[in-house]
């Protein structure tokens, strides 16, 4: 009985350790897409501002 709690545990720790690594990836692509998302605003004000510029 003690042999499958100390085997429960330790796959939890596994799946645990798993979680925490998938955590930090998922903050990584967060911060790139809303660095993304940043960086298409100011493109699209760009381009207006030289579609204005064109027509005028």
């Amino acid at each position: 009985m003690l042999n499958k709690l100390d085997n429960l545990l330790a796959q939890m720790a596994e799946v645990n350790i798993h979680l925490s690594n998938l955590k930090v990836k998922y903050d990584k692509i967060e911060q790139i897409t809303l660095a993304k998302n940043d960086s298409d605003v100011l493109i699209k004000e760009n381009l207006k501002l030289l579609t204005k510029q064109s027509i005028e």
